[in-house]
C-alpha cells in the first residue's frame, strides 16, 4: 500500500498536515497552495481509494485505512459542507423515483459548477481493465433504442471497468453490490425490474445502465457529459464532482479507442 511514488504524492496531497511543506508554511503564517504539479484529491477519491484498499488489508492496516476514510473521506468532509450526507441520500431517491416512474420534475436540476473537480486519471484507474471493445455493439444499438450518446455510454462504461476492477475478486462470492460492466447497483435499482440473476448478463445490464442515463438526462437543465456522469455516480450531488469531471475528460479523449 502507497508504495509508488504516484499513491505518496495522492497521499500528500490529500492529507497536507502530514508534509513537510505544509508544517514550515503554517510555522510561517502562510496559506500557500500545495507545490505545483501535485494531484488534487477529493474526499470521494478518498473513499474509493480506502473502500480499494480496504477489499485486501486485515488487522492494524484495516483499522488504520477506516480512519483515514472517517477523517479525510467524504464522512469527516460532510461535516463542514452545506449538504450533509442525509441531504443528499435524502434528493438521491427523489430523483431515482422520477427516474423509476419515467416523470419530469417541473424545475430541473441544476448542478453547481465545480472549478476544483479533477479530471486527472488517479492512480487505480487501469486502462487495460476497459471492457468497452469487448461489448462495443451492444453499446450502440442500445444506445440507440434509448436516443442517447453511444459515446457518454462508452464513456461511463470506461470509466466503471477501469476504476471498478478491483470486484471481481469478490464477485465470484456474490458478494459485490454492483454489477459490471455499467456498475449497476442492483438493490438501489431494483424498482426497474432487474433482478440480480439478470444484472449479470450484459444485455440486460448495458440496457439498465443506459435508461438510468436516459432518466438522469431528462431531470437536468443541462445534461452536459459532466453532469450527467455525476448524477449516474451519486443521484443525490448537488454539484459536479471528480467522476464527472473524469468521465468528460474520458469521452473528450475517447480513451476506450487508444491501444
Amino acid at each position: 500500500m502507497l508504495q509508488t511514488e504516484e499513491q505518496r504524492r495522492w497521499w500528500f496531497a490529500t492529507h497536507p498536515e502530514f508534509s513537510s511543506s505544509h508544517k514550515k508554511g503554517r510555522a510561517r503564517g502562510d496559506n500557500k497552495e500545495e507545490e505545483k504539479g501535485s494531484e488534487k484529491y477529493t474526499p470521494e477519491d478518498v473513499d474509493a481509494y480506502v473502500d480499494e484498499q480496504l477489499k485486501y488489508a486485515t488487522g492494524r492496516e484495516a483499522d488504520f485505512l477506516k480512519i483515514v476514510k472517517r477523517v479525510a473521506g467524504t464522512e469527516g468532509a460532510s461535516k463542514g459542507t452545506t449538504t450533509s450526507t442525509r441531504d443528499r441520500s435524502r434528493l438521491g431517491k427523489e430523483r431515482r423515483e422520477f427516474i423509476l416512474r419515467g416523470e419530469v420534475p417541473a424545475q430541473k436540476i441544476e448542478l453547481d459548477p465545480n472549478p476544483n473537480a479533477n479530471p486527472n486519471r488517479p492512480p487505480w484507474e487501469i486502462h487495460d481493465r476497459s471492457q468497452v471493445p469487448l461489448f462495443d455493439t451492444i453499446v450502440e444499438m442500445t444506445a440507440r433504442k434509448y436516443g442517447i450518446d453511444a459515446d457518454l455510454v462508452r464513456a461511463i462504461m470506461y470509466m466503471e471497468t477501469t476504476h471498478g476492477w478491483y470486484d471481481r475478486a469478490i464477485s465470484w462470492a456474490d458478494q459485490n453490490k454492483s454489477i459490471l460492466p455499467m456498475n449497476v447497483y442492483a438493490s438501489y435499482w431494483r424498482g426497474m425490474g432487474y433482478t440480480r440473476e439478470q444484472l449479470k448478463d450484459p444485455r440486460i445490464n448495458i440496457d439498465a445502465g443506459v435508461r438510468i442515463l436516459k432518466g438522469i438526462i431528462s431531470l437536468l437543465d443541462h445534461p452536459s457529459v459532466e453532469n450527467v456522469a455525476t448524477l449516474y455516480k451519486h443521484l443525490g450531488a448537488t454539484q459536479v464532482s471528480n467522476y464527472g469531471a473524469r468521465v468528460n475528460a474520458i469521452y473528450k479523449e475517447r480513451l476506450w479507442l487508444k491501444k
